[in-house]
This record gives structure tokens, sequence and C-alpha cells, in this order.
């Protein structure tokens, strides 16, 4: 994974967290912190101790996975 590719992962990480944590966290009340979660994407691409990763489909994003040593800190894919 790239920075660049990072508007990319937060147009397939959203839609699933918000169908997948809604009753949990009611957008409402709560809305999908876009920036903040893009914040820690970029953070995390340029750390040398975490590895991130993007899983493509017909030249799109369709899933992405980030590890630290043998603790996995973010997996998903796309809804479709």
């Amino acid at each position: 994974m790239r920075e660049s590719d990072v508007p990319e992962v937060l147009a397939v990480q959203e839609p699933a967290a918000v169908a997948d944590l809604s009753e949990v966290f009611p957008q409402d009340r709560y809305p999908f912190p876009r920036e903040a979660i893009a914040t820690r994407w970029r953070e995390e691409v340029a750390d040398p101790l975490v590895a991130c990763f993007v899983v493509e489909h017909e030249d799109r994003v369709a899933g992405f996975a980030a590890i630290a040593g043998d603790e996995v800190l973010h997996f998903g894919t796309a809804l479709d």
C-alpha cells in the first residue's frame, strides 16, 4: 500500500464499517471518522514497523490489511 491508495481504501472501508457497525455506532450520533482514519492510515503507511496491504480486483481496491508484528491492525473487504 502507498499513501496514494488511502482515499480508495477509505472508499472501501467506510461503507463496510457503517454497514457492520451502525447498530453500535449510529451514524447520526457517531459518523464515520473519515479524516481521523485517513490520518491513521497515512501514519501507518509511513511507519516501517507496520505492513499495509491492498487487495486489487479489476484495477480497484477490493480489500485492505495492516499488520504490526503479529498483530492485525486492520482487515476488510469491499461490500460488493
